[in-house]
């Protein structure tokens, strides 16, 4: 995890702190910042952005600080914002905000557009983890949506988190054993359509009978359908 603290990001020293209580925390809550504008190309002017929440968050609204716990951005950086083990001003309930920590993601969730990135996925999962870990018994992912009507974190977030929040492994030391799994979890299947679909439309794919989609939309069903494509994009022998 690549996690900058306040210090990096130019962080003001909250106004107050309310600590958590250990053995009332069920889990995390995800969230959006809902702005295109948070999506910086690159990386290192991310941080202006959670300035620029915080301060809008203690000088508009008039919190204590930033309201989240962790924000991530789509370039895997996790931004430390009140931190573990302090109460939140994000849920939008007193229950949501005393029993979850708040982790989220800066930017859109624009229809048709990747916003969130495989390294943005990578870092909020890790980030969750993270905050899970910190008590005993949390162990729930719930979308802001879950505690009061709102369309934050967006549809493909939620739908990522009711999904188990699957990450494809990346990196040197990754066994055909990680691939396969991958590619069988429900992120691993869209990703792979998703690739089969663009081959198709730009003619790369040959005329095979449609069999390279047929593997991709039944890769759920054994681990035989997962190596046939492997095999055929080169990657095992």
């Amino acid at each position: 995890m690549n996690l900058i603290p306040r210090s990096a990001w130019g962080a003001r020293p909250p106004k107050n702190r309310t600590v958590l209580v250990k053995s009332l925390q069920k889990g995390t809550a995800v969230h959006y910042t809902g702005s295109d504008s948070d999506e910086q190309t690159l990386d290192v002017h991310c941080a202006g952005r959670v300035k620029n929440i915080q301060n809008f968050h203690m000088d508009v609204r008039g919190w204590a600080d930033i309201a989240y716990s962790f924000v991530v951005c789509k370039h895997s950086n996790t931004f430390a914002g009140r931190g573990l083990g302090i109460r939140t001003a994000a849920q939008g309930t007193n229950s949501g905000n005393d029993a979850y920590h708040a982790v989220v993601f800066l930017g859109d969730d624009s229809e048709n557009r990747d916003d969130v990135t495989d390294a943005g996925r990578r870092a909020l999962r890790e980030t969750v983890d993270m905050c899970n870990g910190w008590a005993p018994h949390a162990d729930e992912v719930r979308p802001h949506s879950w505690f009061h009507p709102t369309g934050c974190p967006g549809t493909d977030l939620r739908l990522w988190i009711t999904r188990g929040m699957p990450i494809i492994p990346k990196g040197d030391g990754v066994s055909q054993a990680d691939v396969i799994n991958a590619l069988k979890s429900a992120e691993g299947q869209r990703l792979l359509e998703s690739a089969v679909d663009h081959l198709m439309s730009q003619g790369l794919t040959g005329d095979r009978d449609g069999a390279i989609r047929a593997w991709a939309v039944k890769v759920e069903q054994t681990d035989e359908n997962v190596r046939r494509i492997l095999e055929h994009l080169g990657i095992t022998g």
